[in-house]
């Protein structure tokens, strides 16, 4: 839904300010946890809200909601501005003019156009290609997550703003033991940039 910030920030002005934001977050995220042959967690979730905050005599006030209508922001933005009421006020707020924030960082895909068959199949290649590693290996743990947070933020100051970051990890815990000795090791694949989590004493680089 789009929503108009020029009318919330105008509510939220409304009993004077020296500054004022809204700002929205949107994150879709995707957890794959299996364990030992067993997933035992597959989740996937959306949240998205807002919040408002208005300034006045270095003091604030500040709202947030999950309701997503223009009707209930406007209403919020109101009843936020009452709380710092103030007589001859500034009452107004510059034209909105959007900021440039692209991303330096090249995303081939995005995680959500990746379909979740796809996910599991990469979780169970990373558990496969470790139990197969060595004989000694007793146990392996697969982790995988992805996040897309998008926000937003438009101002009395007259600038809107908004940014995407993406986030994609593998994560593999492995326990490895033998008649003599037990260790554990981890390693992490931020798709791109592996490095090692752990490796107990007495584990072989090799």
């Amino acid at each position: 839904m789009q929503i108009d910030y020029p009318r919330i920030l105008k509510a939220l002005i409304s009993q004077g300010h020296d500054y004022a934001d809204v700002f929205n977050e949107r994150t879709e995220t995707t957890t794959i946890l299996k364990e030992n042959g067993k997933f035992d967690k597959l989740a996937s979730r959306m949240d998205n809200g807002y919040g408002l905050r208005v300034i006045r005599n270095w003091k604030s006030a500040y709202a947030f909601s999950n309701l997503l209508n223009q009707k209930s922001l406007i209403n919020l933005a109101a009843e936020t501005a009452i709380m710092l009421n103030s007589e001859n006020a500034n009452t107004e707020h510059k034209k909105l003019t959007a900021k440039n924030t692209n991303s330096i960082h090249k995303i081939d895909k995005m995680p959500r156009d990746i379909s979740l068959e796809e996910k599991i199949r990469i979780v169970n290649s990373a558990e496969n290609v470790s139990k197969k590693f060595h004989k000694t290996v007793t146990q392996v743990n697969v982790t995988y997550r992805d996040t897309v947070r998008e926000t937003e933020i438009a101002n009395s100051d007259g600038t809107i703003v908004s940014q995407k970051l993406t986030y994609t990890t593998l994560v593999v815990f492995v326990v490895a033991s033998n008649s003599s000795q037990s260790c554990r090791a981890g390693c992490c694949n931020a798709f791109g940039q592996a490095r090692s989590l752990r490796n107990d004493a007495g584990c072989s680089e090799q």
